[in-house]
């Protein structure tokens, strides 16, 4: 009985972790709607088209050769 809330509390508390990662490492992006932005990205560059408007991120995880981060790929599908 024991073994069996032991087991039940550490998955609670895991998912607990894992959910709070995924609200708190990640802000909102402004321009497009709940678009998930690390907190350790940078705004590097605005672009203000007619119909449109492009932000560019510097994020030294990320990169063009290696793409980004399962976990942050994970983060994108959650959000939509």
């Amino acid at each position: 009985m024991m073994k069996k809330r032991k087991k039940i509390f550490s998955v609670v508390i895991i998912t607990l972790l894992l959910i709070g990662y995924f609200k708190l490492a990640y802000t909102p992006s402004h321009d497009v709607e709940e678009f998930p932005i690390p907190r350790e990205a940078h705004l590097v560059k605005t672009t203000v088209g007619e119909d449109y408007i492009t932000e560019k991120y510097k994020w030294f995880i990320a990169s063009e050769a290696e793409s980004i981060p399962p976990w942050y790929q994970v983060s994108i599908w959650l959000r939509g």
